[in-house]
């Protein structure tokens, strides 16, 4: 993944609240995450932690708020 489609990824989830993780299968607050990784181990996009993941193989976590 390049710098453009991280970016294009974050811009998505830039005003989300919560949304439901890809990694722990429920809602999670993300109102405080400062910014997005990817993680060519595992093919996420995930907050800087790796626990909350917003992109998992080409799929995106779904925004509740």
């Amino acid at each position: 993944m390049n710098e453009k489609e991280l970016k294009k990824i974050e811009r998505k989830f830039a005003k989300a609240k919560s949304i439901h993780c890809l990694k722990l299968l429920k809602e999670v607050n993300v109102s405080n995450v400062p910014r997005l990784q990817y993680n060519p181990d595992e093919d996420t996009v995930t907050s800087p932690s790796r626990i909350i993941c917003f992109w998992k193989q080409g799929e995106f976590a779904r925004i509740i708020k």
